[in-house]
């Protein structure tokens, strides 16, 4: 087998979705304000979901991402359960771009402080755009 790559990109995310979702409300809520934020972390939303991300261009490392998230949210807990009982769903999500066979290690640390937040945790995989795609076996020995 090849070397694994790591994936590139990397960025850890609070996720609030929710059809129709008050954007306004999930920032009132948690206590955010996406002007003084601009500089540690970046909020997104669409009609249906409320982001709340730190990746490698405001946050450094994956353990670090992982760190400024977890003390940003761990506080507002309260809040972020009052969301699910609003009907919203929440979780951190661990993003980045990949190729076939690339993997991520997560620190046992940074998994136990995601952890404490008792929230889900998802993993998304980007590909580069395109870049045509490989097959998806190749990495297995033969």
């Amino acid at each position: 087998m090849g070397s694994v790559d790591s994936w590139r990109g990397v960025g850890v995310t609070l996720m609030v979705g929710k059809i129709d979702i008050d954007v306004d409300f999930v920032a009132s809520a948690l206590g955010v304000n996406a002007q003084s934020l601009a500089e540690t972390s970046r909020i997104d939303s669409s009609p249906d979901s409320w982001a709340w991300s730190f990746g490698e261009s405001v946050g450094g490392t994956l353990e670090q991402q992982v760190f400024s998230l977890v003390a940003r949210i761990r506080p507002r807990l309260e809040n972020v359960r009052a969301l699910i009982r609003e009907g919203c769903s929440v979780h951190v999500d661990i993003a980045g771009t990949v190729e076939t066979g690339s993997e991520i290690l997560v620190s046992p640390d940074a998994l136990a402080e995601l952890a404490s937040l008792g929230v889900p945790l998802t993993f998304t995989c980007r590909t580069e755009t395109g870049v045509a795609e490989s097959d998806p076996l190749s990495w297995l020995d033969g």
